[in-house]
């Protein structure tokens, strides 16, 4: 997916059609979302017209400074082949969905604050978006499980989430044939950003899809850390 191919053709900045007079040295608005949005994500602007996951993605990495509070304060393995073997919490429910059994959750057994959320039926984020998350849509703040996932780019990149739409295709990761989906770790909000190619598969809050990722469940902050890995 490209931002600049699908939807930002027109100015976007401020009420004239003379955009380039709010931008230094003829960036234009295409260029400063391109570079936010792979900024957000851990990757390079190298390319100003690049895909988000084919700008030099596996030689650079464009690294977030963390306030304090948004420290994991224990160790997360490089690899999630370390974090095997996995048991299961059979207490575990989805809060949005307590009657869907397909769903489950695992704690590792190395790193009991690591947990792995197996084919988990999603929550439609609001009405009228194309989005959603793990968790109970009246209680968003208190059941949003989605938040906190382990960043697809940690490590040797083998934690990338996978989705699945209800009869079990999978949702190829960065694919637009399957909606050019992204999940936000920080905010737990999964996004289809390509709408029309979304439309083929008929998600909405009756076909929400199902997901599998990492989350980090231990301590946060500076206090208690021990060893965090490095992206």
């Amino acid at each position: 997916m490209s931002l600049a191919s699908n939807y930002f053709s027109y100015p976007l900045i401020g009420p004239t059609s003379n955009y380039q007079d709010y931008l230094a040295d003829g960036v234009n608005p295409t260029e400063i979302l391109n570079y936010l949005f792979k900024k957000s994500f851990g990757f390079p602007n190298a390319n100003p017209y690049n895909d988000y996951n084919n700008d030099l993605a596996s030689f650079y990495k464009s690294e977030k400074n963390l306030t304090n509070n948004n420290i994991y304060g224990q160790f997360i393995p490089f690899a999630s082949s370390s974090l095997y073997p996995l048991i299961q919490d059979t207490s575990w429910s989805n809060p949005g969905h307590p009657l869907d059994t397909s769903g489950a959750k695992y704690i590792s057994s190395n790193y009991p604050y690591i947990a792995y959320y197996s084919n988990v039926k999603m929550t439609k984020a609001g009405n009228d978006s194309n989005s959603f998350f793990c968790g109970d849509s009246t209680k968003v703040i208190a059941t949003n499980f989605s938040k906190n996932s382990i960043p697809y780019t940690f490590g040797n990149l083998s934690f990338k989430p996978k989705l699945y739409y209800a009869n079990g295709d999978e949702f190829l990761f960065g694919n637009s044939n399957y909606g050019s989906w992204l999940l936000d770790a920080d905010s737990g909000v999964l996004t289809f950003y390509d709408r029309i190619n979304l439309a083929l598969y008929a998600v909405d809050a009756n076909n929400p899809p199902r997901i599998t990722f990492w989350r980090y469940e231990g301590l946060t902050g500076n206090s208690g850390i021990v060893n965090v890995g490095s992206y």
